[in-house]
């Protein structure tokens, strides 16, 4: 889910000045700070902060990692709710909460530029990276004393070129010979280079910019248009996808064939799962009447007038089901009616006509068990812990756990974990 904001300083004419972004609904606040300096032309050289209108006393989301926690005029509104902490928080959720259009960023307590801040849209697009999309208007420069201070540079700059007041400028802006300041320079592809280049100076702390891990995204991995979340892309209503599912390859629901509407079947996966390219679901429309003398379906072609069979008398075998945390390597391909239990994997060119236990490896044409990938006790607390169901935070702190090969540890690590949550 994406956001569109339009952004605009207070008190700013003859032009304007303004951007309209594309942000990420899981950006928290401290990212969509970030977004606005880039964007704006801002130099991260003061404090700010989100609030529904300029110091009144509701609610207030700011970085409480700055100042020691508290950030310029906090002490003056004693009644003001606790401030919200902008690295922890996002915007979907916050809006959630609260479901207003209109907002205010405020940067430079001194020179209080006001930002404007409202909710124009709200797409399903999925980002890879936060861009802006329009503007106008130069940013003014850092300390130049607010709105006021702006419009009076412009003014004189203008009207006053030879004035000593100008010179004053032209040095403090650091403006050659020859050289003039232009309020209306704005340039939308530089803008959107800064917003990149921040995004993957800051990426490797994803709770800078949130950029918590988003199941809403198609393409998860930084710079591949390969491997995709299938979620985000299925629109079919009888594909069921769990989040951060992902396939290896592009339009998952070309590779689920012979699903038709009439039939009534699903194709459900669970959360987590690996998808490799190549992998095939057959549904159940592949399946023809075969206690007939001919297995011709003639009640699907024009022309003919063959009444369909009941269900009955078709080999329907229901919903294909696979569980969570499921390897599906290249090329294997998915019978109808199959279920597939979580953890179990499912060797390269496989064809899978018959039920996969959890944690079980099955390979070959038809597949076939290999063997349990663990003992039963240690599938046993695994599916009682059922890490894929827990939080974003939750899974982060479990995957030294889930990604350690001394099983015997593990199994004491999820005992403790299911006995201290009762």
């Amino acid at each position: 889910m994406t956001y569109q904001l339009k952004i605009q300083l207070r008190g700013i004419t003859k032009p304007p000045v303004w951007r309209r972004l594309l942000v990420p609904a899981e950006c928290t606040f401290h990212g969509l700070h970030c977004i606005i300096q880039e964007s704006f032309g801002w130099l991260y050289e003061h404090l700010y902060q989100f609030m529904e209108k300029p110091y009144d006393r509701g609610w207030t989301i700011k970085d409480l990692y700055e100042e020691g926690g508290i950030n310029d005029f906090s002490d003056f509104f004693t009644e003001r709710p606790k401030p919200i902490d902008s690295r922890t928080t996002t915007i979907r959720e916050f809006l959630n909460e609260n479901p207003i259009k209109k907002f205010t960023y405020i940067y430079d307590f001194g020179d209080d530029w006001f930002h404007d801040i409202t909710v124009e849209a709200e797409t399903e697009e999925a980002l890879i990276y936060p861009r802006c999309i329009a503007g106008k208007g130069a940013c003014p420069p850092e300390d130049c004393g607010g709105s006021w201070g702006y419009e009076n540079m412009k003014m004189v700059l203008l009207e006053a070129p030879k004035s000593n007041d100008a010179k004053m400028y032209r040095k403090w802006l650091e403006l050659g010979r020859g050289e003039v300041f232009n309020p209306k320079a704005f340039n939308l592809d530089e803008t959107n280079r800064h917003i990149r280049a921040m995004i993957d100076c800051m990426r490797e702390n994803t709770k800078e910019l949130n950029m918590q891990p988003n199941p809403d995204t198609i393409f998860p991995v930084k710079g591949c248009e390969t491997v995709t979340y299938v979620k985000p892309t299925v629109k079919n209503p009888n594909i069921i996808v769990g989040e951060f599912t992902y396939f290896s390859d592009t339009d998952f629901e070309k590779h689920v064939l012979h699903h038709y509407d009439f039939n009534g079947d699903r194709l459900i996966i669970g959360k987590f799962c690996q998808i490799a390219s190549g992998v095939t679901f057959i549904m159940n429309g592949a399946n023809h009447q075969m206690n007939a003398a001919s297995t011709y379906p003639f009640y699907i072609m024009d022309g003919w007038t063959e009444t369909p069979p009941t269900a009955e008398e078709l080999p329907l075998k229901g919903d294909t089901i696979v569980g969570n945390d499921v390897w599906i390597g290249q090329n294997a391909t998915i019978l109808p009616g199959v279920h597939i239990g979580d953890g179990a994997i499912i060797g390269l060119g496989s064809i899978v006509g018959h039920d996969v236990e959890p944690y079980t490896i099955v390979a070959g044409n038809p597949a076939r068990v290999i063997r349990k990938r663990f003992d039963d006790e240690l599938i046993g607390l695994l599916q009682r812990l059922q890490w894929w169901n827990k939080s974003i935070d939750e899974i982060r702190q479990l995957i030294p756990l889930l990604t350690d090969g001394n099983l015997t540890q593990v199994k004491k690590s999820i005992i403790k974990i299911l006995e201290q949550n009762g």
